[in-house]
């Protein structure tokens, strides 16, 4: 692994230096880097170019989050965060903000760029052209990247060729925003979604192409091709939200809920990025945390720079879980002490000078940290679940989308028609048979597993739950938990998203994605109030915030 990430970090010296001041990225080396210094014409040495490209990557990780969580509703700072972080908290990011840099999404788009130019994809061992996987990496990667550059700038300027000298640096380049940006980036990606993962990487270092297409059509309003393509991930690689990953209270009396027996870990495996839901994660060793600080630092109980929001806290804890439809106790336990998910109550270390707790340590990151490596879960199984769910509400099936949430799909949910409608699964049915639509079949025997209780017995089940149960319980029992009887089918919409945007914040609370998921759904309704209230929510000066952010203008950076 160390020499792996030697001869990255040699490659990626090499590469952000490839204009001179002023230009594109913005650096303010001279050197450049001529075609002839970089060979990539054998497999070997594009997968260390790859790992540059992923080393480079893994530092816009903390931008991610930060941005992504700090200008939402569930994570705030604290009287021992440091200006850059009030600022980002506080919607007036200045231009020296180290967190508010363009130029380090252009650089990782023009490594990509560079490989992509530059790779042997005509390099065939045994009847396989190898190095498509990784030319389809480079293309993914760079993908992402402009999706985020886009959606945290409001624009993004797009160049496919690697800028190599200051004559390049300074060409024309088109700017596109989002809505510009993400046709030339599906019809970019489309051709390679049957390419599979390179053999070098690991499992989860890898952007899918489903995954990408799905959120490109998602943000578009192009919600069937962003279903087919959610759905195709799901079953292809078989993700599952898992019956095992639940936090849960123990006990054989199904009657009685002990307090004081419960099962911490199960959800938070989640976490750690070693398990199937995994999809992509980003992984650094900890040899170059010189880089920047990892995310869990800026949580430490010694610096304690971020916390949980109150309304993140009341989102777990107004929530109800469910050992039976009739025994019930308050509380999601992803959110809680138990699940060490999320907050820890600070009167637990109110005698001890040695924290700074004032709300409580966000341990999320702690989580995706080992001895020798850190990391940064970016997708699992819960995002493409809750993605495709808004998906599927959009497509005016409420129901099924719903059951996402409550049910999970399988077999057993499918063939109940009271809990999803035909018209809902179904293209065309009548008494004896029925069609499903591409994106709606989970009646296959592969989404029902065998599984061992507490007293070693082996049952069969579902392996999809309802997302909401991994924190309250047996939700699939609640009659209280379910879409109410409304009017119209945009109101039974509306009401679902609102519920996936609920679930959303109780399953991937700081993990990077909060504010994005907020603009979404205000831009596809048209209405800015949704963002804005939601976020002013957790501020003191709410209607300050609330006047800042009706104006979408300040929903963006302005780029150095």
């Amino acid at each position: 692994m160390k020499k792996i990430y030697s001869i990255a970090i040699g490659l990626i010296i090499l590469s952000v230096t490839l204009v001179s001041c002023e230009g594109l990225l913005g650096t303010d080396s001279d050197q450049i880097l001529l075609p002839s210094e970089v060979d990539l014409s054998s497999p070997d040495k594009d997968f260390y170019s790859i790992n540059g490209i992923l080393n480079e990557l893994e530092l816009l990780s903390q931008q991610y989050v930060l941005l992504g969580e700090l200008r939402g509703d569930l994570m705030e700072t604290t009287s021992f965060s440091d200006e850059e972080l009030r600022e980002i908290y506080n919607f007036d990011i200045s231009s020296d903000n180290k967190f508010n840099d363009s130029r380090a999404y252009y650089s990782v788009i023009n490594l990509c760029n560079y490989l992509i130019a530059n790779v042997d994809t005509a390099i065939v061992i045994q009847g396989e052209k190898v190095n498509y996987r990784d030319y389809v990496a480079a293309k993914s990667i760079r993908a992402w990247t402009y999706m985020q550059l886009a959606l945290n700038y409001g624009e993004a300027k797009y160049f496919e060729e690697p800028i190599l000298d200051v004559t390049d640096a300074n060409s024309g380049f088109k700017v596109y925003t989002f809505d510009e940006l993400a046709p030339v980036l599906i019809d970019d990606l489309a051709p390679w979604k049957s390419i599979e993962k390179p053999d070098a990487f690991s499992s989860y270092m890898y952007f899918d192409v489903r995954m990408l297409l799905g959120d490109l059509y998602l943000w578009t309003g192009q919600y069937e091709n962003a279903a087919r393509e959610y759905y195709d991930l799901i079953d292809d690689e078989l993700y599952y939200i898992h019956p095992r990953y639940v936090n849960k209270y123990d006990g054989e009396d199904e009657g009685i809920i002990d307090e004081d027996t419960y099962s911490p870990w199960n959800w938070d495996i989640n976490l750690y990025g070693n398990s199937y839901n995994t999809i992509t994660k980003l992984i650094a060793t900890v040899e170059y945390k010189e880089d920047g600080s990892p995310l869990d630092s800026l949580n430490s109980y010694y610096m304690n720079q971020l916390a949980p929001s109150d309304v993140a806290i009341n989102n777990w804890e107004t929530q109800t879980y469910y050992q039976t439809a009739t025994v019930t106790i308050e509380g999601d336990l992803r959110g809680g002490i138990r699940a060490f998910g999320s907050y820890v109550p600070a009167e637990l270390y109110e005698n001890s000078s040695l924290f700074n707790i004032e709300k409580g340590r966000i341990m999320k990151f702690a989580f995706m940290n080992g001895t020798s490596y850190r990391s940064l879960v970016l997708y699992r199984s819960a995002h493409l679940y809750l993605k495709f769910a808004e998906a599927l509400n959009r497509l005016e099936k409420p129901n099924m989308a719903f059951a996402v949430l409550k049910n999970g799909l399988g077999p057993l949910t499918m063939a109940n028609d009271i809990l999803i409608p035909r018209d809902e699964k179904y293209i065309s049915y009548d008494e004896t048979s029925y069609t499903f639509y591409p994106y709606t079949n989970f009646s296959a025997s592969k989404w029902i597993g065998t599984f061992i209780d507490e007293d070693q017995n082996t049952y069969s089940a579902q392996y999809n739950i309802g997302i909401h149960g991994r924190g309250c319980g047996n939700i699939e029992t609640s009659t209280t938990f379910a879409i109410p009887e409304l009017e119209t089918m945009q109101d039974s919409m509306d009401y679902v998203e609102d519920k996936i945007i609920e679930e959303f914040a109780l399953e991937t609370a700081f993990e990077g994605n909060r504010f994005h998921d907020l603009m979404r759904v205000a831009k596809r309704r048209g209405d800015n109030a949704y963002l804005a209230d939601k976020v002013a929510e957790k501020y003191d000066n709410k209607e300050a915030i609330r006047a800042k952010l009706m104006d979408e203008n300040n929903w963006y950076l302005q780029s150095k």
